[in-house]
């Protein structure tokens, strides 16, 4: 201390400075004012302070002079490694020429340093850390008095450091609890998110004093700000964690104004929250890493709150959405209004590029009926045959809402326009009395694009689709029923007035082609083993047009099958039953229906329904043409019975006629007979009487006039049947009577 005392100068000179690092609770500004003290007072080339950790493990650089600060943020040592790390665990100071030759020293500098002069930064019984002075020239040690000096500055700057870390301390204590507060007394509405965690940063910057505070997220191009707080004009924030970061979640960056936190949020790339210093020699410590986790940690709860308000609002939306869905099935009575009115509500729960509703017209086929956001005009016929990816697919795959990533991963995807920008698909089965009647599907042109929760949804509405197609389907086939009844009720009246076969033909099938509107109708009659074609309503209105088709054998083609089996046959597409025959009068063929004309057991004929479309027929076809065949067979079987009644009513009449006529020459010959016999009775009388040649030969000739008219009067008898009477020839009685004796 006499050195001192003969040094009053130096004695100032450290008075001063330790008020001037007193002066400060801020850490970084009280480190920044000991390295320039310490400068000041000794003249070292590099200076450093090494702070413990919290663990009390490692020490750091928490300032330093004359070392780039790029390379000062990431030199550590473990307590009790190299000069600084021997002088903490020690509690001495320790001054060391030619220091790479000492055992004790580790080299974390590139520079050559000839003198290390390394002071604990003690604290009553506590250290926390060092003071490391260095020349990189020269080899001569400190002076005495100024190693004195510094050893004395160094006992106030561990104060001076004590105090600004519990200011630190106490500043974050209350930061914690402002930022509590914010969170807990944050308005529950949704929506408010954003503009919390906007509070949260302020909070956050202004406790750490830094320069800027941002919440970072993932986006196509990598991370990009999604809030953030800045002490000036706030600019381009440029930051991306590498794979050492995404491991570690929460260590300081390479760049020392950076420090960072992994936010525990729900998905594959979490978003950073990252506080900034412009200072290039700012030091964070444990605390200020420890207070950006509690600040994650709230904005943590207050994204997964919002997801729960989101949540909870969506739920009863979707709850709400759902009860209209249901009172739309019920109230709507078109079936195209009520899809497309669905399909609207389903984006505002799922986001989805193109959705389309695909209905079954048999089981190989099923036809686009309802879409939303396709790019091609949906008057056009789209269809699903059985692949992956239609209704029948998904009936035997997974009776349930199936999720596919990436459609281009499946083999033999369905071929439909637009399918070459969807890569995300959603198929939810449309089931009604367990059978699948068709399908939802919802696309995404991005794949892995939908999350399970959009499953569950599309789940939802798939169900009330299915309600839907099912209530607007009894409602059309209740009124088709009726409207069929009615065509068929009326139409039984008219048949049963027609007495004509051609006349009954043309009418069935203009009735069928004018009313439903059928591409083509065709009525043949079975003659032994021919069909013949013998009435056409549609494309072909003569059946003069199919020339040499206009008969041909009932083991031709389906309405050959027909005919001899005499069972209905719908086919959907005629191409794949190798039972169909071409036409060329109707080369545009692509379904048809045929029913047989049968009475009790018997064929009469076939009605064949072409249609022009895939998956053109179903049951309220088959019931409309299975009625209509019924009652042509009935009024064919009452035009033949009423020819047969016809040819039995002319016999009958002309049995009348003969019957008649035969009473009337029964009459005359009775009549004439009895004159005959008085003529004759006289004559031979008068003969017997008369002896004149003359007057007897008058006589004989009257006789004999009056023989030829009893001839003439017996062939009447024979004519009417009366001469049947009597026996032309010899009976015996007694092989007709027995006679008991």
């Amino acid at each position: 201390m006499s050195d001192l005392s003969a040094q009053p100068m130096m004695m100032a000179a450290l008075l001063d400075l330790s008020r001037l690092v007193y002066a400060s609770l801020d850490l970084n500004e009280v480190l920044g004012r000991v390295i320039a003290a310490v400068r000041d007072l000794s003249g070292a080339e590099v200076i450093s302070i090494m702070l413990l950790d919290e663990s009390g493990d490692h020490l750091t650089v928490a300032a330093a002079y004359g070392i780039d600060p790029q390379l000062s943020a990431g030199m550590s040592l473990r307590l009790g490694e190299g000069i600084a790390g021997w002088v903490t665990l020690n509690s001495q100071p320790l001054q060391v020429v030619n220091p790479s030759q000492d055992p004790r020293y580790k080299r974390i500098v590139p520079d050559e340093q000839q003198i290390i002069f390394s002071l604990p930064l003690r604290v009553y019984d506590r250290t926390l850390g060092a003071i490391n002075l260095a020349r990189t020239s020269g080899s001569a040690l400190f002076d005495p008095g100024v190693a004195q000096v510094v050893e004395i500055f160094a006992s106030h700057a561990a104060i001076a450091i004590s105090n600004a870390a519990s200011a630190a301390a106490l500043r974050y204590a209350a930061a914690r609890e402002r930022l509590t507060n914010l969170v807990s007394q944050a308005s529950q509405s949704p929506g408010t998110a954003t503009a919390l965690i906007e509070r949260i940063l302020a909070e956050l910057g202004v406790a750490l004093e830094a320069d800027l505070c941002a919440l970072m997220g993932p986006g196509p191009d990598g991370y990009s700000a999604l809030s953030t707080w800045s002490v000036g004009e706030q600019s381009a924030i440029l930051w991306e964690p590498d794979a050492l970061t995404q491991e570690q979640g929460d260590q300081i960056g390479a760049e020392s104004c950076d420090i960072y936190v992994i936010v525990q949020d729900r998905g594959k790339m979490p978003p950073w929250l990252i506080a900034r210093a412009l200072r290039p020699d700012r030091y964070w410590r444990r605390a200020e890493r420890d207070l950006l986790r509690f600040a994650a940690d709230q904005i943590t709860l207050v994204m997964a709150r919002e997801r729960l308000i989101s949540a909870e609002q969506r739920s009863r939306d979707l709850s709400t959405t759902l009860s209209q869905l249901a009172n739309a099935c019920n109230a709507m009575i078109d079936q195209d209004r009520v899809l497309d009115f669905i399909l609207e509500q389903l984006a505002r729960f799922v986001s989805y590029d193109s959705s389309g509703v695909f209905l079954f017209h048999d089981e190989q086929y099923a036809r686009l009926v309802a879409g939303h956001g396709y790019t091609f005009d949906l008057s056009q016929t789209i269809v699903l045959a059985a692949g992956p990816g239609s209704p029948a697919w998904l009936n035997h795959y997974d009776r349930r809402a199936t999720y596919i990533p990436d459609v281009r991963q499946i083999t033999d995807w369905q071929d439909v326009p637009d399918s070459a920008m969807i890569r995300s698909w959603i198929g939810v089965p449309l089931i009604v009395n367990e059978s699948v009647i068709g399908v939802l599907t919802i696309d995404k042109w991005t794949p892995s694009a939908f999350v399970e929760a959009d499953v569950q949804v599309a789940q939802m509405f798939g169900d009330h689709l299915a309600v839907a197609i099912n209530n607007a389907r009894l409602l059309r086939e209740a009124q088709t029923r009726a409207s069929q009844i009615q065509v068929i009720h009326q139409l039984s009246g008219s048949l049963s007035a027609i007495s004509d076969v051609q006349t009954l033909l043309d009418e069935v099938a203009g009735l069928l082609h004018r009313t439903f509107g059928y591409y083509q109708v065709v009525i043949g009659l079975v003659e032994d083993d021919t069909l013949v074609i013998r009435s056409a309503q549609g494309i072909v209105n003569d059946v003069a047009e199919f020339g040499e088709f206009r008969s041909y054998s009932v083991q031709r083609g389906l309405t050959g099958w027909v005919a001899r089996h005499g069972e209905t046959v719908m086919v959907n597409d005629v191409s794949r039953d190798p039972r169909y025959a071409k036409t060329p009068t109707l080369m545009d063929t692509r379904s048809e229906l045929i029913v047989a004309i049968k009475h009790g057991e018997t064929i009469l004929g076939i009605i064949d329904i072409e249609g022009n479309i895939s998956g053109g027929f179903n049951q309220s076809d088959v019931y409309l043409a299975e009625s209509l065949a019924g009652q042509v067979a009935v009024a064919l079987a009452n035009i033949r019975r009423y020819a047969e009644l016809l040819r039995a009513q002319e016999q009958l009449l002309h049995s009348e006629r003969l019957r008649a006529l035969g009473e009337l020459a029964s009459g005359i010959a009775h009549d004439f007979n009895n004159l005959l016999t008085n003529i004759l009775s006289h004559t031979k009388l008068l003969l017997a009487n008369t002896e004149e040649p003359e007057t007897a030969e008058g006589l004989r000739i009257i006789e004999r006039a009056a023989y030829d008219g009893a001839a003439s009067v017996r062939r009447l008898q024979s004519f009417a049947q009366t001469s049947r009477s009597l026996p032309t020839e010899e009976v015996h009685i007694d092989s007709i009577v027995a006679v008991d004796k």
